[in-house]
């Protein structure tokens, strides 16, 4: 009786200092450790620089925002890119934005949704890169559905983004 006591109260006083000893210092534990919550800042393969904000939404989801200024090319004024990273794997996501701008471009209607899609690769904690594939405009007020509808305008480019985490102090 008094072995199985020792060995209960050694089971127990285990489980006490175990599992916080698990969590402590996870940052570069491997691949799950990591999480791309935060701010970021980076371009993309089109010399355009952003600020990235992505935000929990639970389940391996985030709110994502970058802001940047708009493309003088397309865009007179713009939204901030709207959207949401969706975790695919350890270090892999999926990313969805979309961004309303007047447009620059004469003899195009008003205004454009800008929509924008392709995978994101945590390299490590503290730096991420991304490959957008599928990227393109709708010309506002057709009822055209971002990613199930056919682009109005269609890119040829994919676009690449290279971002860093802000340093924590």
């Amino acid at each position: 009786m008094l072995m199985r006591m020792m060995i209960g109260t050694a089971l127990a006083a285990a489980l006490l200092v175990v599992p916080p000893c698990i969590a402590q210092g996870t940052e570069n534990a491997g691949p799950q450790a990591c999480s791309p919550e935060g701010t970021w800042y980076g371009s993309n393969s089109l010399d355009q620089d952003y600020l990235f904000t992505l935000t929990p939404d639970g389940g391996g989801r985030y709110t994502a925002v970058a802001e940047g200024p708009p493309d003088p090319t397309f865009c007179y004024e713009a939204t901030a890119w709207r959207g949401e990273l969706i975790r695919t794997g350890a270090r892999s996501y999926w990313l969805r934005q979309i961004l309303l701008c007047d447009s620059a471009v004469p003899g195009l209607p008003g205004l454009l949704l800008w929509a924008v899609e392709g995978e994101v690769v945590m390299t490590s904690c503290d730096h991420f890169e991304a490959t957008l594939d599928n990227i393109g405009a709708y010309f506002w007020g057709t009822g055209a559905v971002p990613f199930v509808d056919p682009f109005h305008i269609p890119s040829p480019d994919v676009v690449t983004l290279a971002y860093d985490r802000m340093p924590h102090p």
